[in-house]
Formats: structure tokens, sequence, C-alpha cells
């Protein structure tokens, strides 16, 4: 449906600009040659989707369902796909299944499966899986699934990605003993391409000596970005410089182009032919650009990339000059004919989207400047880059809102100083690469690239705090919006000169675009929403009242492997264009409540602090408390009895913790929770922390049925020293919906089977974020779930 729409809007401009310019045609046979082709064209790329689409025979998806789900683990056989991507928290391959064992039969299948060997993260000393190489052929046991959906409303949708690419199933592997090798991969092209990966690898390893240059020298070389650390990608991201780390179009250009280029004055000093020169350079940048692309795993922007510089340099041998449209048309051809759901790609999506950008917009862009732009080298060169950035950026910002929620213009500048240096630090590690065989030349060559991928680096991270609110959030972009920004490019990028009046209107539909977006994605009527975050082993609620005031309630865990705040929360409040939090409440120091809140006060975002109080404080709240200090936050401790008012009609009340004398009373962590109830209108949303038995009996006493609330979080992500009937009693009626905070296959096994019976027969909904991220909206009257 939504690209259905997109494609609608796409032909209409395009039959609004061909009909623009019929006045120059001598007939309107043109037009319905063009319109006929571009019928048939669809129809056969429909078809051709379609019949990719199609399972095989033997594929899983012809298995009934309940073979598969009823099975808790069945061993696969199968031979591996390259690439492979290993990483402190796993590996991660394609595996080309050819055999499935269940507890009650053996068969035959071919399907491909996305497989993850990962042990568990709480294991204090995990025992590691053995190397994978591309082509080996293995037995492993573990879980199979369906690609899950996203964990959060602004999660990367990794499900339909995986689709995507023709795979349907995922096969989860935490223990060592449950794989098995039954044959090395044979020497070809899929060993070889993985024997350069490691190759290349290693050699970063050995020559690089920093490990933020080396994290950063695998993206621009192997494509590889999962050792960059989460902060350093979200300066990149912040700061609209993130394609630098994705393998596109730029890094062919210098490993191949650059290339061909060089060739030239050495072939020449042969003595050979002009004719023979050319001949010999094409096909070795062909080799080397045919290698990068299967070295970096064959990413559509490489792909694309690969195939309009072949184009290029065949117009180059033949003497015949491609434009650079078709070019691009002839590589999205291929590109789709080969894999037809790549049109759904981001990747796809913003490598096309870019070069049209730049191949329609920046001629007419450096059109409307006055001669002193360009007037010199440098100049000329400043200006460049800055309009090279701004077309693109026109190009591609319709699909940066549809997937991401956000578009950043900090790249208009930073461009300028950021991409000489990536093709400089780019080189030399191609350099580091070239000489290894002699250590002392490699060395040198790694340190050059250390030191300018660290220049890059601060670039990034002093462009996200300069420029970091260069951004221009829109969340929940529908489908009929992009289609009329995708127009309405198409329409003025068409046109052979623009005008005055052209430029006012553009001005005018982007102005009526800005009003129109946030009028169609308010609610008819006021509400208030509480999203509950799908954040593992922890807590994590954002509410967002109908004034526009949001409060963070706990902000998830922290461990070496991964940060609630960087990996959902700020992402979150990015794709919602949230700003600035009025309020984080922590209900006390646990890492599994409070681990998030350092990365929260170091992006900025949050505007005050409260916690328990707890006595004494722990290494977290001291670095909490200290960041607060540098950022002059406010940071106070909250007890019985206080409130905090959000917007007009919603606040917050304390039930605890009790003041200092009555908290004696309650001797653990657990049982100091902060509780709060959130009240809004008629209703009220009651969060509970880890209490246990001991407090929940406080509780009681205290307050009796003033607890009762039409939302309720599960105390203690429903262990089983927690949610006693006395409590659930209190605080639960007919319509109640509870919320239970667990991770999926915890180490805790949480939620108890026993706690969550008794939920079910108090509470009207039990809510469990193990599967996802549960929305709840209400009107101040009652409470429904969103369906995000």
């Amino acid at each position: 449906m939504l690209w259905g729409v997109v494609f609608l809007g796409a032909a209409g401009a395009c039959v609004l600009g061909l009909l623009w310019q019929c006045h120059h045609l001598v007939s309107l046979g043109p037009l319905i040659h063009t319109l006929a082709l571009l019928v048939v064209m669809c129809a056969a790329g429909g078809a051709r989707y379609l019949t990719w689409q199609d399972a095989a025979p033997n594929s899983l998806r012809t298995l009934p369902d309940s073979l598969l789900h009823d099975a808790p683990a069945v061993q696969v056989v199968g031979t591996v796909e390259g690439p492979v991507f290993s990483a402190d928290t796993g590996t991660r391959f394609v595996l080309a299944a050819q055999r499935l064992l269940t507890s009650t039969d053996t068969l035959h299948i071919r399907d491909r499966i996305q497989v993850r060997w990962q042990t568990s993260l709480w294991d204090d000393d995990p025992p590691s899986f053995p190397d994978v190489v591309a082509g080996d052929r293995w037995t492993m046991t573990g879980r199979l699934q369906p690609p899950p959906p996203p964990r959060n409303p602004a999660d990367f949708d990794y499900g339909a990605y995986l689709r995507q690419h023709g795979i349907h199933w995922t096969l989860a592997v935490d223990r060592p003993a449950d794989v098995e090798q039954q044959a090395e991969a044979p020497l070809g092209y899929a060993r070889t391409v993985h024997e350069a990966r490691r190759y290349v690898s290693r050699t970063l390893q050995t020559h690089v000596p920093t490990e933020v240059a080396r994290s950063i020298q695998h993206a621009l070389l192997l494509g590889d970005r999962s050792e960059v650390d989460d902060a350093h990608r979200t300066a990149f991201a912040h700061t609209g410089l993130m394609h630098l780390l994705a393998v596109s179009g730029l890094h062919v250009l210098l490993v191949g182009m650059l290339a061909y280029q060089l060739l030239r004055p050495v072939l020449m000093r042969l003595g050979w032919s002009r004719r023979r020169v050319d001949a010999v350079r094409a096909v070795f940048t062909l080799m080397l650009l045919l290698t990068y692309m299967a070295i970096t795993g064959g990413r559509p922007s490489v792909v694309r990339a690969t195939l309009m510089a072949a184009l290029l340099i065949g117009g180059t041998l033949t003497n015949r000059v491609y434009a650079s449209l078709n070019a691009l048309g002839a590589a999205a051809l291929v590109l789709l004919w080969m894999r037809p759901a790549a049109l759904y790609d981001p990747g796809f999506q913003l490598s096309f989207a870019a070069v049209i950008g730049i191949v329609l917009f920046n001629p007419k862009l450096m059109g409307l400047l006055p001669g002193a732009f360009t007037h010199g080298t440098a100049r000329r060169f400043f200006t460049q880059s800055v309009t090279v950035s701004t077309a693109a950026l026109l190009g591609t910002t319709p699909f940066l809102l549809l997937h991401f929620g956000f578009a950043s213009g900090a790249g208009l500048l930073l461009n300028v100083a950021a991409i000489p240096l990536t093709a400089l630090a780019l080189a030399a590690g191609v350099l580091t690469v070239a000489t290894s065989a002699l250590p002392q030349v490699a060395h040198l060559f790694g340190g050059a690239a250390d030191i300018l991928t660290q220049l890059l680096l601060l670039i990034a991270q002093a462009g996200a705090a300069w420029f970091g609110h260069w951004q221009w959030a829109v969340p929940h972009v529908s489908s009929s919006a992009v289609a009329f920004m995708v127009a309405g490019l198409l329409i003025f990028g068409g046109m052979r000169t623009w005008r005055l009046w052209h430029g006012l209107a553009a001005g005018l539909a982007v102005a009526v675009f800005l009003v129109w977006i946030p009028l169609t994605s308010r609610p008819l009527s006021p509400t208030l929403d509480v999203l509950f975050f799908d954040v593992g082993q922890s807590d994590a609620a954002l509410v967002r009242t109908p004034d526009g005031q949001h409060l963070l309630v706990d902000a998830g865990y922290r461990t070496p492997h991964f940060n609630a705040a960087t990996s959902a929360l700020l992402p979150h409040l990015r794709y919602t264009g949230t700003s600035v939090l009025d309020a984080v409440l922590i209900t006390h120091p646990d890492t599994d409540h409070m681990g998030g809140l350092p990365a929260l006060l170091r992006a900025g975002v949050a505007k005050a602090v409260w916690d328990n109080g707890q006595l004494p404080a722990r290494p977290l709240q001291e670095e909490a408390a200290h960041l607060a200090n540098v950022a002059d936050v406010p940071y106070r401790s909250i007890e019985q009895g206080d409130t905090l008012q959000l917007g007009k009609h919603a606040r917050v009340v304390a039930f605890a913790p009790p003041s200092a004398e009555a908290n004696a009373v309650l001797q653990s962590s657990n049982n100091r929770s902060a509780v709060a109830a959130l009240q809004y209108g008629d209703v009220q949303m009651l969060f509970a922390g880890d209490v246990e038995a001991e407090a929940e009996r406080w509780l009681v006493e205290t307050y009796g049925y003033a607890l009762r609330s039409d939302v309720v979080t599960v105390p203690h992500h429903g262990s089983s020293t927690s949610s006693t009937p006395a409590f659930l009693e209190a605080t639960t009626h007919a319509e109640t919906h509870a919320v239970i905070s667990a991770g999926d296959q915890n180490q805790f096994d949480f939620p108890n089977p026993a706690v969550v019976g008794r939920w079910r027969n108090r509470a009207d909904a039990v809510h469990e974020t193990a599967d996802r991220a549960v929305w709840l909206r209400t009107d101040g009257n009652c409470v429904w779930r969103v369906d995000w």
C-alpha cells in the first residue's frame, strides 16, 4: 500500500512534468511511448517480484506451523553463506539449510536462515563459539522462529529487512556444545572472500594503534559497523554523516575510479598504445571493484556504484557518453531484477535518491549562485561541497523522514571537511592493507589512518555538540506525505530552468507541508500516552501528556554490550521529535532501572531528575549526580507526599518511599523503591518499582483502596517475592491493565507463572513487554492499548 501510493505520486509527477514540456514536442508520440514503457516495466517488475516471493516446494514456509512452533529446539544442517560478522556480542551469518531434524521427523529442505550464535550476556565467563568460514558445512541446534517484529515503535524493522532479502526464519543458538562442523569450506569464491575479510581485519588489528580508529576503519573498508561504539554511531547519525560509515558510491569512487586514473601514467610508461592502456586499466579497475563489492557484502549502494562505474568506463572504451540518469536507471533495473524486494530496502532508496538529487539539483543550485562563489579552486571546492550535500539531502529527505523520523542539516557544512578526511582515511587504510607485507611501511600508513580517522570522529562529535539541533523531526510520516514530497521534488528537479516564481511555489508547498503534517498527526481529542519500552530485563516507561509534557519513569539497564538509553530511548525521542524530557523519575538505583540515565544526561535531554534518595549512594547514582551537576540539571530525591505537575491536567503523586524515620522499617533496596501515581482525569496509573511483600503491606496499610488504579506496573518484574493478594485487591478493579516489564527468556525466569495467574484473575488485561513494547492511551475516562 505504502509504495503503491509513492509510485502513483512519482508517476503523477512524471506525467505532469512531461505535460509541462509537451508544447516543445512535435507530437504526443514520445509522451505516449514513455507512458507505455513505464506501464510495461511496472508490470514486468510486479511479475518478477511475485515469482521471487514464491516459496520453493521444500521451503520451511510450506511446512505446517505446528511442526516448527511446537518444537522447543530443532537441528539444522546447512552451508554457511558469506559474509560472516563476528563481534563481542556474538556471530551472525546466513545458513543455506538443507536438512531439518525435529524430535519426530527428518526433512530435506531448501531455505535460507539467519543464524545467531550468542551465549548469555549474564554469564561471567561464557564459553566461546568456534570460528566460522563461509562455505563451511555445520550442524546446529537451536530455537527456530520467524523474524521478530520491532521491539519498540522507533526500532529498525529487522524482520522486514530479512524478508526483503528472502530470509523468513531465524535460528538462535546459545551454547557452543550445540554446534558441530561437518565439513570445511572448499577453496572457492566464498572462502576467498571470507579470507580476504579476515586478512583486512588482521592487518588493521596489527597496524592501526587505537581500537576506536580500528572500528571505524572496519566500517570504511568492510562495511561492518558492528564494532563502532553506540555513542560514536549516534554522533555520525545526528550530524548527517552516517553515510560515511556505510560503504557507498563515495567509497567505490575512491577505491575504483582513483585506481582507474592513477593506472594511466603507470601503464603509459610501458610504451603501450592509448587504446591498450585504456582497456587494461578498465579491466583491472572493474576486477578491483567487483572484488571490493564482494568483500563488503554486496550492499545495494556498492552494487549501484559498481554498475554505474562499469557503464561509464565502458562508455569511455567505446567512445560513447552515457547520461548519469540512464546509467543510474540501468543499475536500478539490474538490482531489482536480481532482488525485487530491494525496492523496499532503506539502503537502496537512500542510495538512489541521493544520486538522483545530486544529478537533478546540483547544477541548478550552482546556477543560482553568483560567479564570485565559484571563482578560484578553494571557493569552487567549498561551494560544490555545500551544493552537492544540499542536493543529496533534498533527494533523501523523504526517505530519511519515512524510515528514521528526522533529517539532519548539519552535514551541509560538515561534509566540506568530513568527505576529504574520509577519502584520506580510507586511502590510508587501503595502503595499510596493500603494504602489509612490509610491516614498517604498513605501520606508518596505519598510524596515518589512525590520526585521520580520529580527526573524522572529532568532526562528528564536535558537529553533534554544535549543530546537533539542526534537525527536522517529523514523526510518523504517512505514505501520502512521502508521495507528496517525492512528486514535488521530481517536478521541480525536472524543470529545465528555475525562476523566481518556481522558488515561491516551492516555498509555499513546503510551508503547507510543515503545517499539514502536525495537524494530521494529532489525535481528534486530548489523550495521555504511556509507552512501556521493551528494554529486556529492565524498566522504562515514557509518559506524554496532552500538553506535550514528557516524563520518563526509569531508564532501563546498561551492560558492556547494551545501553537502553542509546539503543531504545534516545532513538524513540528522535523519532517522535521529542527534544527534552521534562522529568526523569528513577524508582531506585539498581542498574536495570537507572543504567540508561547517564546517557540521557550526556545527550542533554533531561531537564530534571528525581530518585528515591537511597543512601549510601551507589556509583551509578554518583555518576548521574555528577553529570546532572555539570549540565546544571536539578537532581533531587522524592518521598511520600511529593507531587509533580505535568502540564495543566496531569500530575504525579508519590506514595513511597516514606520519610526517613518510617523508611527504617523497609530494609531492602527494592522495598525502598519510589512508588508514584500518575493522575489524569478520572484515570490513575500506578508505577510500583521493585517493591516486595514488605513494602506492599506498608502501602496497603497506609493507603488502602486509594491505590486502586486503571494501570499498574507489576512490581519487581513479576517476581514471586511481590504481588501479594492484598496488594492486588487494593490496586485492581474490573478494568485494570497490568503491565509486566521483563525480558524474554531472562536469567531470573520472570515473570513467575503463579504471579501472572493472580494478575490475570484480578485485572482486565495483562500485558508483557517481553513480546514487544506496550503502548497505552487514555482520554481521562478509560484506557485502551494502541496497536502500533
